[in-house]
């Protein structure tokens, strides 16, 4: 495992989109998924993810509420979905420091929303390829500790163990 500074342009060197970049030319046998711009990401969620909540539910879902990062299982369910029934609202999360929501609102990448945040797999400094920003009605941002209090929720009331960064930061700082 790398560990990569998330306060520091995609373009630079130390980023995890350059370090998988670079990886993915070093090590032979290896790719560069690329998860970001791939479109084969959003088409896997549009091909699988969609119809197994829409079976699951027998159709009747009326929101979804997804992680913001890459774009393709957001994109790729709301999609699907939203052809089976165009009344579905999406809705994404994302965390402060990153621009998605604010990209979504005003179509703009707004360095200002740059700031570290810890919960992972959510919340971008690039625009994905993958996202369709007309499929989600409504991005959400929440915080560090929020995500982390909410994980530690869904364990105790669900019993689904949900473990992030944030959870672990958690434990140190919101007890």
């Amino acid at each position: 495992m790398i560990v990569c500074p998330t306060n520091v342009d995609p373009e630079d060197p130390r980023s995890y989109y350059s370090v998988s970049k670079r990886l993915g030319e070093e090590i032979p046998n290896s790719w560069y998924v690329n998860q970001y711009d791939n479109l084969n990401n959003r088409k896997a969620h549009y091909e699988t993810t969609g119809p197994e909540i829409w079976n699951q539910t027998e159709g009747k879902i009326t929101h979804l509420v997804a992680g913001a990062g890459t774009g393709g299982t957001i994109t790729g369910v709301a999609q699907y979905l939203k052809e089976k029934n165009p009344d579905i609202k999406v809705w994404a999360i994302d965390t402060y420091g990153s621009t998605l929501k604010a990209f979504h609102d005003t179509g703009k990448i707004e360095q200002k929303e740059f700031n570290p945040y810890i919960t992972e797999g959510i919340g971008e400094d690039i625009i994905p390829k993958n996202y369709d920003f007309s499929l989600i009605d409504l991005f959400e941002k929440v915080t560090d500790k929020d995500a982390a209090l909410m994980a530690r929720d869904i364990t105790r009331k669900e019993g689904i163990f949900v473990d992030t960064p944030a959870v672990q930061q958690c434990r140190v700082c919101c007890n």
